[in-house]
């Protein structure tokens, strides 16, 4: 069986063959400015993330690399069941971009049991960061998580 390190190697390699480098300026107005990103299109991040389902170390290793691709893949591959409030809390104030905080809600923390009720603190915490993205973020968020509508569904 591979390490966890192994594996990463692998997936990485992976991503620089499947990357567009022409993709990066592209992305790089909507405000996604990674330290590194290959321009790997979602499609071939979700059949790389199929393969590695559900491993909370994988995850959290790949997290770690601080790339786009890796991030976005660390949500796809973790397993909601064995998320902790402590790793929600510290991935949600690494947000750097709204590509990373979108691709991080909708694929891992709203399967979480807590995510609607850790929602609004997160959000608040996130707002009160030195950045332009993260407040522009945190605001949206609030709005809508505070929104008649929204509270009116999550009381259901």
């Amino acid at each position: 069986m591979n390490s966890i390190r192994e594996i990463v190697d692998v997936i990485q390699k992976r991503l620089k063959t499947l990357g567009d480098p022409d993709k990066i300026p592209a992305i790089a107005k909507y405000g996604i400015t990674p330290e590194q990103a290959f321009g790997v299109k979602a499609p071939h991040l979700r059949a790389i993330a199929h393969e590695y389902r559900r491993n909370r170390n994988l995850a959290l290793a790949l997290w770690k690399i601080n790339n786009r691709e890796t991030r976005i893949l660390a949500t796809m591959i973790d397993d909601p069941k064995q998320l902790t409030e402590d790793p929600m809390e510290t991935w949600a104030m690494e947000f750097e971009y709204c590509e990373i905080c979108d691709q991080t809600f909708m694929n891992l923390f709203e399967k979480h049991p807590l995510a609607w009720q850790k929602a609004i603190p997160v959000a608040e915490k996130i707002a009160a960061l030195d950045s332009k993205s993260a407040c522009w973020i945190a605001a949206d968020a609030l709005r809508e998580l505070k929104s008649d509508a929204v509270q009116k569904r999550l009381k259901n």
